[in-house]
């Protein structure tokens, strides 16, 4: 099987990155990598992207901007057996918003990293999947800086949530941070 390699550079605009699984910056056996310098952007995937990798590594670097970041399911800096990552650099105000297995999550053998500059941010990871405890208004995550393995077959990699400046809010259902 040929590794897919993707490299995406934009300099200016508000633009929108939608896929509905793979995308963007998934690198699924293979190399994605997307760079945008500036405007306020919105990056939406399902499964598996903004900067998320499968047996590959996946990078989404953001320079600029008050950007909304909108993936459902082993997202924003995620990875099994590869390496995600979602860096923002800017100091305007993101939103994280995804399901599970995501914010920066090392799934086996993975290394899964968000990393936000500054800004006043949100990170949630808090529905809709329903509690694995059948809590009521509870929901699974496994998400914002863990490593998760899977019993009894591998053990788990890496994973890091960073944001290094900002008055910040995270919202994470069970099994976060």
């Amino acid at each position: 099987i040929p590794l897919e390699t993707q490299t995406v550079i934009d300099m200016q605009g508000n633009d929108r990155y939608v896929a509905s699984r793979g995308g963007p910056a998934a690198g699924w056996l293979g190399v994605s990598i997307l760079i945008d310098h500036a405007g306020n952007d919105h990056y939406e995937s399902a499964l598996g992207g903004c900067g998320a990798g499968a047996l590959g590594v996946g990078l989404l670097f953001d320079d600029a901007g008050t950007d909304t970041y909108q993936c459902a399911a082993w997202s924003l800096g995620a990875a099994a057996y590869g390496a995600g990552a979602l860096i923002d650099s800017g100091a305007e105000t993101d939103v994280h918003v995804s399901h599970t297995f995501s914010q920066g999550v090392g799934g086996p053998r993975g290394f899964g990293l968000l990393l936000d500059a500054d800004g006043d941010d949100l990170y949630r990871a808090n529905g809709p999947v329903p509690s694995i405890y059948g809590t009521p208004g509870s929901y699974m995550a496994f998400s914002q800086g863990v490593g998760v393995g899977i019993r009894p077959y591998d053990f788990g990699g890496v994973g890091a949530l960073v944001d290094l400046g900002g008055n910040d809010r995270y919202e994470g259902g069970e099994f976060s941070q």
